[in-house]
C-alpha cells in the first residue's frame, strides 16, 4: 500500500500491476493534484495445509479460482481501513479490470467511495467475470466501441486509452541519416500474430528499417523462437516496466502496434505514438475512424503490403495535429473526463462516425 501526497482531492487506485503501470497511473494522479491512495493487493500465502487442501477442492469440485484472491482482498481491506482514519473522505474510486477483484471487495469500496469509477482496458468477451461487477460503479467505461454496440443493456461509456502527460517529452534531436530508421515492437507472443510479425519483419527488412521487436512469453521455446530467424528479435524472459517502453518509444523512428484480436479498441501504442509524434505502423483498422488518424502518420497495415508501400509512408512528412487533439488524449483529459471535473474534452466523441453513448457526468 502506498500514499502519494498532494493537496486536493483522495483517490483509491484499485489497478492490476502490470509492466508497472498502475504505478505510472499513481505519478500522473499526483501529478494532477490528487491525494493518492494506491491499493497493492498482498501477495498471497497460505496460512495451514487446510487453506491449501480448501483451495485444491473449490477449484476441482466447484471450478472456482477465487479463492486466493478473496483472501488477497480480505487482507487488502483491512489494510486500506488503516489509511481510512488518515481520510475520512475519500471522493473517487478508480478501479480498472475490476473482474481481477472479489465482490466483497469492491462492495467495500463502493461504501467508503463517494463516486465510484470502473474502466475495462480489455474487451469485455475476453474476461466476461467484469459483466457481474458493473453494477457496483457509477460509471463504467470501455474502450472498445464495439462493447457500446454489443452490450447496450449495460450502462456503458466509451472512453479510449491514453498517453502519459507527468513528465515532459525530450526534445527532439535531428535524425542520423546513415542510421536506418528504427521500428519498435514490444508484446507478448501469439501464435496466431506470429504469421504478421513475419511478414512485416520481412517488410522491413527490405525497407531498410531496422527493427527493435521485442517478444515475451517464449523464453527457452527454441522451436518457436527459430520462427523468427533471420530477423533481429529480442526474446524477453520478463515484461519489461512500462517506463522502459516508454524510452523506447521515444528513441523510435516507427512504433509498431499488432492488434491483439480480442477487441478493436485502441491500444497504448496509438496514443504513445500520438504524443511523441512518431509515425505509426498497426493492423487495427478501426483507428481510420478516429479523429486524429492521418495517413502521413499512421500507416495501417495488411499482409499485402510491399517494402515500396513502406518507403513511400516514410517519405511523407509527418503533419502533426492541432494541440487541442493531442492534449485530448492525454493522462490528464482522460481522467478529468472520466471523473466528471471541468474543464474536459469528452472522449466519447473520438469517433468521426461517432457511437451513441451515454453520459452521466
Amino acid at each position: 500500500m502506498t500514499t502519494v501526497n498532494s493537496a486536493a482531492k483522495t483517490i483509491i487506485l484499485v489497478a492490476p500491476q502490470d509492466m508497472g503501470i498502475s504505478d505510472l497511473i499513481a505519478k500522473n494522479l499526483s501529478h494532477c493534484g490528487f491525494t493518492v491512495i494506491k491499493y497493492e493487493r498482498p501477495a498471497f500465502q497460505y496460512k495451514n495445509f487446510f487453506e491449501r487442501m480448501v483451495n485444491f477442492f473449490r477449484k476441482l469440485i466447484f471450478r472456482d479460482f477465487s479463492y486466493k484472491a478473496k483472501n488477497q482482498d480480505r487482507e487488502g481491506k483491512a489494510m486500506l481501513l488503516d489509511f481510512l482514519h488518515q481520510h475520512k473522505q475519500i471522493d473517487y474510486m478508480l478501479t480498472i479490470r475490476p473482474d481481477m477483484f472479489s465482490d466483497e471487495f469492491l462492495s467495500f469500496l463502493q461504501e467508503i467511495s463517494n463516486k465510484k469509477i470502473g474502466y475495462q482496458w480489455d474487451g469485455l468477451d475476453r474476461f466476461p467475470d467484469v459483466f457481474s461487477k458493473i453494477h457496483f460503479f457509477d460509471n463504467f467505461f470501455v474502450f472498445d466501441p464495439a462493447d457500446i454496440q454489443k452490450y447496450h443493456q449495460y450502462d456503458l461509456q466509451l472512453i479510449t486509452n491514453f498517453y502519459f502527460d507527468y513528465t515532459q517529452k525530450n526534445q527532439k534531436t535531428s535524425q542520423d541519416e546513415n542510421k536506418p530508421p528504427k521500428a519498435y515492437f514490444v508484446g507478448s507472443h501469439l501464435d496466431q500474430r506470429t504469421p504478421t510479425l513475419l511478414k512485416m519483419l520481412n517488410c522491413l527488412h527490405q525497407s531498410d528499417i531496422e527493427p527493435m521487436f521485442l517478444i515475451a512469453g517464449i523464453s527457452g521455446q527454441q522451436h518457436k523462437q527459430s520462427e523468427y530467424k533471420p530477423y533481429s528479435v529480442t526474446f524477453l524472459d520478463k515484461n519489461i516496466s512500462f517506463e522502459e517502453n516508454l524510452a523506447n518509444v521515444e528513441s523510435a523512428d516507427i512504433v509498431v502496434d499488432i492488434l491483439n484480436d480480442v477487441h478493436g479498441g485502441l491500444s497504448f501504442r496509438a496514443f504513445e505514438a500520438l504524443y511523441y509524434a512518431k509515425k505509426l505502423i498497426t493492423n487495427n483498422a478501426n483507428i481510420a475512424q478516429y479523429d486524429f488518424y492521418d495517413d502521413h502518420n499512421i500507416l495501417i497495415w495488411t499482409d499485402h503490403i510491399t517494402p515500396e508501400e513502406i518507403q513511400s509512408f516514410l517519405k511523407k512528412p509527418y503533419r502533426s495535429p492541432n494541440q487541442e487533439i493531442i492534449y485530448k488524449y492525454s493522462f490528464t483529459n482522460w481522467i478529468h473526463y472520466m471523473l466528471g471535473i471541468h474543464p474536459f474534452i469528452a472522449l466519447d466523441n473520438c469517433l468521426r462516425q461517432t457511437t451513441t453513448t451515454h453520459t452521466k457526468q
